[in-house]
């Protein structure tokens, strides 16, 4: 039998909590925590099959970061209000994005088995399934907050043994041109870890700069040294598949018990909203921080002009506010097991507000030649003016005036192009890559965007 082949219905997977569980045990999906109570009849069988798995994902913000990790949307969710213990987790509390460097999450791991919860096999009149106690019921259809307190949503229908390793590479890279060299020579499902010439010439050229940073955490980990650099992680990374005493509970599969055929279907939850919720949440926190910088560092970004600074100010205010309350809803409705309702009035993207954001000046292509060309027109000009007016000198300053115009426009176009490649295209392509569907965009949707943002400038 496969390791995914369960008695019960595969679910969503969990972290493996560090205070231990057994398999049956009931589960608060919401919380990522168990309950004091196993609440099915089912009986127990094991896999020892062995699963390679090696992912490379380039990631736009932290949500889509936890997304590479395959962490589920309750596991985002609850990293947000501080409930995960997870090694995902410790990960990401230690890992900060920049969002101007090209970033790429690696999840390299060894399954090396599971234990699974199967049907007990007590006689034709029950049915071959796995089934909630008869005791409990009648408790989950009359009493189903008390029923929710023993056993919680779901149960835990299978343990899965794996060592590995998880973390990001950090690449920050001085230009757009730059960053797209570097993609291109990580390209590949294995870049990171190959032995292609191009993808260690650039690690090694990074890493010598100080522009490369790594951080990872082990899954497992029993035998295993702990790597200081680039190079000493690669090695690490080899002697994965030697070390089987590495292997350790890292993740659990949980079955709602809504999937039980004796379960009182009138009691069944509805949460799909959190992974809504969490998502943009780390959306928003991500652009809040780029606003930062922007702020900081406003004249890298073109923001010459009091008012282009006051615009930046007042769309940072407002992704605060919708941050704010997307946190609050989270809050709310996780450590009460609620059902999480995404609030109707806030968007569910967060590419309007991409859509209005300026972009480095070093990653607009050929920007200093482009304002050298509009000054030296511009000096022509004004050395035409100090001369007395002639019919000849009228038709070379009115020809100045339109090379100039054009030459603005050109430019104007260029940061256009620019800013949108940058915040909405490669986002786009990057989310759908990693399956985040609803952020794919349509052709409907980036052509409202281009009519209704990417008509103004900023320093241009």
């Amino acid at each position: 039998m496969g390791m995914y082949s369960m008695g019960a219905a595969a679910g969503e997977k969990a972290p493996y909590p560090d205070t231990g569980v057994q398999l049956g045990t009931g589960w608060h999906s919401t919380r990522l925590l168990k309950t004091n109570e196993n609440c099915v009849v089912a009986s127990q069988a094991e896999d020892k099959s062995e699963k390679r798995t090696q992912r490379f994902e380039e990631f736009t913000d932290t949500g889509s970061f936890m997304s590479s990790l395959s962490m589920s949307a309750k596991a985002k969710a609850s990293w947000i209000i501080g409930a995960s213990g997870s090694a995902s987790g410790s990960l990401l509390r230690t890992y900060k994005m920049d969002m101007n460097s090209l970033n790429i999450s690696v999840d390299l791991r060894i399954a090396r088995g599971a234990t699974y919860l199967v049907p007990k096999d007590e006689g034709p009149e029950q049915g071959n399934a796995i089934r909630l106690h008869s005791a409990l019921v009648q408790l989950a259809e009359k009493n189903p907050i008390e029923f929710r307190r023993r056993c919680g949503d779901a149960f835990v229908s299978s343990i899965f043994l794996q060592s590995g390793i998880q973390g990001v590479y950090s690449f920050y890279t001085r230009t757009q041109t730059e960053r797209n060299e570097v993609k291109g020579k990580m390209a590949g499902a294995y870049g990171l870890f190959s032995a292609s010439a191009s993808a260690k010439q650039i690690l090694d050229k990074m890493s010598k700069e100080g522009r490369l940073s790594i951080h990872y955490t082990q899954l497992g980990g029993t035998g295993t040294r702990v790597a200081t650099t680039e190079g000493e992680l690669r090695e690490l990374v080899k002697e994965l598949g030697t070390v089987a005493e590495g292997a350790a509970p890292v993740e659990i599969g949980i079955t709602y018990y809504s999937e039980l055929p004796n379960f009182p279907q009138s009691q069944n939850a509805v949460d799909q909203d959190i992974g809504l919720i969490a998502d943009q949440y780390l959306r928003l926190e991500a652009l809040i921080n780029a606003m930062n910088d922007m702020r900081q560092n406003r004249y890298g970004y073109g923001l010459f002009e009091a008012a282009d600074l006051r615009r930046i100010e007042l769309l940072q205010d407002s992704a605060i506010a919708q941050y704010d309350r997307l946190k609050n809803t989270l809050q709310q409705c996780i450590p009460n097991d609620r059902d999480c309702v995404y609030p109707a009035d806030l968007p569910r993207d967060d590419y309007d507000i991409r859509a209005q954001l300026p972009v480095r000046m070093i990653d607009i292509p050929d920007a200093e030649t482009a304002l050298n060309q509009q000054d030296q027109v511009m000096q022509q000009m004004g050395a035409l003016a100090q001369l007395p007016s002639t019919p000849a000198r009228e038709y070379q300053m009115r020809t100045l005036e339109n090379q100039l115009a054009q030459l603005r426009r050109q430019r104007q176009q260029v940061v256009l192009d620019t800013r949108f490649r940058i915040w909405i295209e490669e986002p786009s392509i990057a989310r759908c890559n990693l399956g985040e569907t609803a952020q794919c965009l349509s052709v409907q949707r980036r052509d409202e965007l281009r009519l209704r943002y990417f008509n103004q400038t900023f320093g241009g």
